[in-house]
């Protein structure tokens, strides 16, 4: 057995396209998907319900609006219910409609031993973004060093013993951020799949909003991987020698640089540097 748990606020415009691709006939057999909906004013819930003829899903009405609290919430109605060590254990952004075939590829490769978390690759959509947020991404998916963390991709999963490595998701920190900080390189593994889409912020100033989120300090996760590509010479060196075969890559190399830079900048300079409460969602709207 496996479990897929999909936290979601007000999807109602995405989680239709998301469950859609797990439906597709062609995921394992078994597999239980929990939709956490979480403070949600809109027909998330409907739209995640109407998919319990084709899937084996559970859908949870959560009061509280914070993603950590969701999925805290998912894992602690799978113990309810005697399914705690259903894994591997996938956790999926609602606006992300992974295919079921990655999936089951990801899960084939928790259960073979060798890994203790993994995720698919991804694929940037940037054809709608601004030319700076086009240059961090370009920069970003040349950069092979880069791309090998857990976080980013809106998916990660993790086998039982993976998820011995923490308790409750900590509410200050983002998740993906927080799970990939456990894990050494050599215990996990971007599986050679079809990659997930990812919409990517269309504006600069909503990158820049993200990337504040992203390289806010917290206590629970470690100084590691992209999180510090602005100030670590080993990534910067990767970062700087994998777009250095052109003067266009050099650039988008230089404004992914620029911006990471800026936004640690900005995190040190306001209050929002000291952490976030975790009680309510942060997220892109610009790319939903």
């Amino acid at each position: 057995m496996a479990s897929i748990i999909i936290p979601a606020h007000n999807e109602a415009m995405v989680i239709g396209r998301t469950l859609e691709a797990l439906a597709d006939g062609q995921l394992r057999p078994g597999v239980h998907v929990v939709v956490a909906c979480n403070g949600c004013t809109d027909d998330t819930m409907t739209i995640a319900e109407s998919f319990s003829h084709r899937l084996r899903i559970t859908v949870l009405d959560l009061p509280v609006r914070s993603k950590q609290a969701a999925l805290n919430g998912a894992e602690a109605h799978l113990a309810s219910i005697g399914e705690e060590d259903d894994f591997p254990r996938v956790f999926l952004d609602a606006d992300i409609a992974a295919p079921s075939v990655s999936i089951n590829a990801v899960l084939e490769v928790l259960e073979s031993g060798e890994w203790l978390a993994s995720r698919p690759p991804l694929e940037y959509r940037t054809g709608l973004a601004e030319a700076p947020v086009k240059a961090y991404y370009d920069a970003r998916s040349r950069t092979p060093e880069v791309l090998g963390a857990l976080w980013g991709a809106g998916i990660y999963a993790v086998c039982a013993e993976g998820r011995r490595r923490w308790q409750d998701f900590p509410a200050e920190a983002p998740d993906d951020l927080y799970v990939d900080s456990l894990f050494t390189d050599d215990e996990k593994r971007v599986v050679d799949c079809l990659p997930v889409p990812v919409e990517v912020p269309r504006t600069t100033a909503a990158l820049f909003k993200t990337l504040k989120r992203v390289y806010r300090p917290s206590a629970h996760v470690q100084e590691q991987g992209e999180q510090t590509a602005a100030s670590s010479g080993n990534t910067l060196k990767a970062l700087l020698v994998a777009n250095s075969r052109s003067p266009r890559h050099a650039v988008d190399a230089l404004c992914y640089v620029g911006l990471a830079v800026a936004a640690r900048v900005a995190n040190k300079a306001s209050r929002g540097g000291k952490g976030h409460s975790g009680d309510d969602w942060e997220r892109d709207e610009t790319s939903r």
